[in-house]
């Protein structure tokens, strides 16, 4: 028995520092537990000399153990695919919101959408913008050309008229493409010079 059994007030005494020796050797045991033992250590000689005969390398106070440190990559890639996820949402229901006000008695209003889609991603994304006019053009000319085939003498006739109603669609997504792109540089530019 060593000579200091009992715990001295907010201490732990040597048996409860005996039993948890080997976890802080081992830099298993919880910050907690490392705390009260490197405490009890530095007012115990008996301990501290049976602590220094665990250690492999003779060291009389506890190492804390190590936190995990999170892969950063991994953190990043979690949250570049929540954007993506995000961004993906955006740009499906901004083209139908688009496509739906087009046919609507406030299609005007389609002039602002297609843009403001466009460029609300391509402030996010500097890849995923790229396929928001083609895709605006593609849903335009399917959507143009199943209402108004019926109306067209000739397949060709429809889907030339189509073609060229596609147009408009995607020119408006590279308008917003571009506006947020001069955004992006002007608020890169302040914030560098900051």
């Amino acid at each position: 028995m060593t000579e200091h059994t009992t715990p001295r007030p907010g201490g732990i005494s040597c048996d409860v520092c005996r039993d948890l020796a080997p976890l802080v050797a081992d830099g298993v045991a919880s910050a907690d537990s490392a705390a009260l033992v490197r405490d009890h250590l530095a007012h115990c000689e008996s301990c501290r000399v049976e602590f220094s005969q665990l250690c492999p390398e003779g060291t009389e106070t506890p190492a804390t153990p190590a936190l995990p440190v999170p892969d950063e990559r991994r953190v990043l890639r979690r949250m570049q695919n929540k954007l993506t996820l995000w961004l993906l949402g955006f740009l499906v229901l901004g083209l139908a919101g688009s496509m739906l006000v087009v046919f609507s008695p406030h299609s005007t209003l389609a002039l602002l959408c297609f843009p403001l889609v466009c460029g609300v991603i391509c402030w996010f994304d500097d890849f995923l913008w790229r396929l928001v006019p083609v895709l605006a053009a593609l849903i335009w000319f399917v959507w143009t050309l199943a209402a108004e085939l019926p109306y067209y003498t000739s397949w060709q006739g429809a889907v030339a008229g189509s073609a060229v109603g596609a147009l408009w669609p995607f020119v408006f997504c590279v308008i917003g493409a571009l506006a947020a792109s001069l955004f992006k540089y002007a608020f890169g530019k302040t914030g560098k010079e900051k």
